[in-house]
């Protein structure tokens, strides 16, 4: 059994994802996720991703600066937001690396907010962060919070 998420799909390439280091998740609020399989130490390379260019937004596509949309629906489209993630992505060199310590079983996440103009469906954030920034949209259009909440678009 390989230790390939991309088998058959792309050719090995340096830093693509492993089983050994991090695995497709099941859960009961989110669907699927990916989390570590080992601990991950901060600036660390989580893994770099793959996937198909398209003009479609959906849910297991990142947008590229260059204004197109990358669809991976294998690993990169299985990570999970938090407000206060524990990777960051870079969409040009299509990696993702740890912004803190990331523990053995811990879910891998990142911020829509950093990449998305607009999500292809909104999500109100369930993440229990201080910084929580509520109802996620996207970049252009993510609502600004006070502390009686909502209070207009940026």
């Amino acid at each position: 059994m390989s230790n390939r998420y991309y088998e058959g799909m792309f050719p090995p390439f340096d830093g693509e994802p492993l089983k050994t280091d991090i695995a497709l998740v099941h859960l009961d609020t989110h669907g699927q996720g990916m989390a570590a399989n080992r601990r991950f130490e901060p600036g660390e390379l989580v893994f770099k991703f793959a996937g198909e260019r398209v003009d479609i937004i959906n849910l297991y596509t990142l947008e590229h600066p260059d204004g197109y949309h990358i669809y991976d629906p294998v690993v990169m489209g299985k990570i999970l937001h938090n407000c206060e993630p524990n990777m960051v992505c870079d969409m040009r060199a299509q990696t993702f690396h740890a912004t803190r310590a990331i523990e053995k079983d811990e879910l891998l996440t990142m911020d829509y907010c950093t990449t998305e103009t607009v999500l292809s469906r909104s999500f109100e954030c369930q993440c229990g962060s201080l910084r929580c920034k509520g109802v996620i949209v996207g970049k252009d259009t993510q609502p600004v919070l006070s502390v009686t909440g909502v209070v207009g678009a940026r």
